[in-house]
């Protein structure tokens, strides 16, 4: 199950997005912020919402470890 990220957890995210800190599960680095997300409910994983359209593909999740604080 997945929750939508809260607003402070998305401010966070995209921080480390524009240092160039986060990377999909299949090693690509995320190439700008994210406008919305969900986050599964044990907090480990993130995917990213485009243009309303949750994108639910494992290859392009997003590991919440990456986070520095998180």
């Amino acid at each position: 199950p997945v929750q939508p990220l809260s607003r402070d957890r998305l401010l966070i995210l995209n921080r480390s997005i524009d240092q160039g800190e986060v990377k999909f599960v299949d090693g690509t680095v995320l190439g700008g912020p994210l406008e919305e997300a969900l986050i599964t409910t044990d907090g480990k994983t993130i995917y990213r919402i485009d243009g309303g359209i949750p994108v639910m593909l494992e290859a392009e999740s997003i590991l919440a470890s990456q986070v520095p604080g998180w």
